[in-house]
């Protein structure tokens, strides 16, 4: 209790303010003279009367601090308190502080809550127009700043969107409406980051390690499964060194052990390894498979994902190389059944786990040739992975570069067992990857500039693709890189990254194919010209797409499980029917109808079940309707090879140009 000779003052002190004791307000005052305390009066008083209480005072109501510091100099600095200051300034912009200014940005917070809770479910990408407004120096100007201004249009989704209203507008025929299928009438096409209610077959439950190794098969079918996973799995990829993974599964079933909780990448790595080898199983039994087995396949395949994400949690906390492994071979994985932004965040993380375990990588380091090795192609197949997906799918492009400044290193250690090592076709694979994400930026914004603007765009375009057409004339035609010879024991290796070359030639020419009107005239302008050029370039590249899925399926059989293989095509097929629709022609409607025959061929498998079957039943039916569309000038058909003419376009430009 306090002494009663005391009596309180108009101003106390501010430890007894706070400790509601009584004071005699002298400085320093008796009470913290006596007990040795610092005395300070730096509380000004609150203002007279009670603020009218609002309704919303229980929603912005300020949650209690949390005890101040014990000396009152330290809860009252004043330059803890100008810190303070700069902190509000900085976040909210505000150049005064007054009363009525805070009023203000409290009111908003409420005005942002109740327009999150409406945006819920909805996409969460930030708006170019609130960025406008934020300060120059804010985190949410520099979000901005890393956010392209606009890349409408570039994705595949937008570009098939743009496709079908294109194709609505032309062709106004409500007398027979396209086909439809049971579940049209609660699918809507979405966006790439759109996950529907299978993705709920993903979900994992807290299990131990020991419950997910429960499911490994038996030594001979695990055998098998590894075999098919490093002979159509890792094509131009490096996920995992064969010898050293096939000797741990061996040493697990020769020498059982408890397996604890530090052993989570290993088996998570083991199950993803089993489960793309039953995804990949088709191509080892032929072409000719009945339906069942393929949904027996999906289901199996299903089932050890289920497993293997069940030890997620474990395998981020440990983040080691093996880590990055299992992540990277989750996201390739899912990649075709379509949960593009899942596998985005599985690539994102893997690579950034793998480029970590890359930092150490010096000419001294303590790493093995062979560890080192191993890290390298590791990280590798991370970008590869992770920029093809973020560009071609419209997800936000890491910032991650290359921690290696010389990839020559790659390949000094021969890593195969009983295939041809190709790290010769991954470091192509590492090189388009980078011309891609290199046209990804420069294309940027393309669509929305003025002519002056865009003139000088398209020659960087230009000169992008000319040096993508260069680099590819160099590449070795033996082996390795552009040998298509069917008997060649790498044709399928170097098809793929065929593929994927021709899918930068779609991905830089396609934007422009809408852009012209049905029945706009050729021009001779430097800007047309240009646009006339860079469609072309994606009308032959997608001729050769389609001749090289082709050559696939007449000489090993297509793959229900190929992601490259499927968008490539159906990339391929897009492109033409735009082309087809913006020229008011037929010309390429033979190579439409083989496209869309193989895309069918590669529905059975992991496709079926999201959106690719219904792109493609819309895209049968706006070739059947071109096909008889009146205004539209037959002409003749399309023979020989298209890979082969574009080859001869490719080498005649670069002559001419040279």
């Amino acid at each position: 209790m306090a002494p009663s000779g005391l009596k309180r003052v108009s101003k106390a002190c501010d430890r007894c303010r706070r400790r509601k004791e009584r004071c005699d307000g002298t400085a320093p005052c008796t009470r913290c003279q006596k007990h040795g305390r610092e005395c300070s009066f730096l509380y000004a008083g609150k203002p007279l009367g009670r603020p009218r209480k609002t309704r919303h005072d229980e929603e912005l109501a300020i949650a209690d601090f949390e005890d101040p510091p014990d000396t009152d100099s330290d809860f009252f600095d004043v330059d803890r308190i100008q810190a303070l200051e700069c902190i509000v300034r900085y976040y909210t912009g505000l150049d005064h502080l007054n009363s009525a200014g805070l009023q203000d940005v409290i009111m908003g917070l409420q005005t942002t809550q109740n327009l999150s809770s409406q945006a819920q479910g909805q996409s969460q990408d930030v708006s170019a127009a609130q960025l406008e407004h934020w300060p120059a120096d804010s985190p949410g100007a520099q979000i901005k700043a890393s956010i392209p201004k606009n890349i409408k249009g570039l994705s595949h989704s937008d570009f098939l969107r743009l496709l079908f209203d294109r194709f609505d507008y032309v062709h106004q025929d409500t007398s027979n409406p396209p086909p439809q299928t049971a579940n049209d009438q609660h699918v809507q096409l979405q966006g790439d980051g759109a996950l529907d209610s299978s993705s709920s077959q993903l979900l994992s439950h807290d299990v131990t390690v020991v419950e997910a190794a429960s499911v490994f098969p038996t030594p001979e079918t695990a055998s098998t499964l590894i075999s098919i996973f490093f002979e159509f799995g890792q094509m131009n990829y490096f996920f995992l060194d064969e010898s050293i993974f096939r000797s741990s599964l061996d040493q697990f079933h020769n020498l059982p052990s408890t397996l604890t909780a530090k052993d989570a990448p290993w088996v998570c790595t083991v199950l993803m390894v089993f489960t793309i080898g039953v995804q990949f199983s088709h191509l080892k039994n032929g072409d000719q498979i009945q339906a069942d087995r393929i949904w027996m396949d999906d289901a199996l395949a299903l089932m050890y994902f289920r497993q293997a994400s069940r030890l997620v949690p474990n395998v981020l906390a440990i983040a080691s190389l093996q880590s990055a492994q299992a992540l990277l071979l989750m996201g390739f994985y899912i990649l075709p059944l379509g949960h593009y932004n899942l596998a985005s965040t599985y690539f994102s993380i893997g690579l950034k786990m793998a480029t970590e375990d890359c930092l150490g990588l010096e000419p001294d380091a303590s790493f093995a040739v062979r560890e080192a090795e191993v890290r390298r192609r590791v990280w590798c197949t991370a970008f590869i992975l992770e920029r093809r997906n973020s560009v071609y799918h419209g997800n936000p492009v890491g910032i991650i570069r290359p921690p290696l400044g010389n990839f020559d290193r790659l390949g000094i250690v021969d890593m195969s067992v009983k295939h041809i090592d190709t790290h010769q076709n991954t470091k192509a694979m590492v090189y388009l990857t980078n011309m891609l994400e290199h046209v990804w930026h420069t294309m940027s914004g393309v669509l929305d500039l003025e002519a002056r603007q865009l003139t000088a765009k398209l020659r960087q375009i230009l000169d992008a693709r000319d040096e993508l057409l260069m680099y590819w004339e160099n590449l070795p035609d033996i082996v390795f890189g552009r040998d298509l010879c069917p008997h060649n024991p790498l044709f399928r290796h170097n098809a793929y990254l065929a593929l994927s070359y021709h899918s930068i030639h779609i991905f830089i020419g396609r934007p422009f194919i809408l852009e012209k009107g049905p029945g706009e005239m050729i021009s001779e302008e430097p800007l047309t010209k240009m646009k006339n050029g860079l469609i072309a370039s994606c009308v032959e590249s997608a001729l050769a797409t389609i001749d090289l899925c082709q050559k696939i399926k007449d000489q090993c059989g297509l793959s229900r499980s190929s992601y490259i293989e499927f968008t490539s095509c159906h990339a391929a097929v897009s492109a033409l029917v735009a082309a087809s629709i913006s020229s008011q022609t037929s010309r390429w409607s033979i190579h439409c109808k083989q496209g869309l025959i193989l895309l069918r061929a590669m529905l059975g498998g992991v496709f079926s079940q999201r959106g690719g079957r219904k792109d493609v039943e819309r895209l049968e039916y706006m070739v059947d309707q071109l096909l008889g569309y009146e205004c539209f000038e037959f002409q003749e058909e399309f023979h020989g090879g298209s890979y082969g003419n574009f080859l001869e376009w490719g080498a005649a430009l670069l002559q001419f140009e040279t």
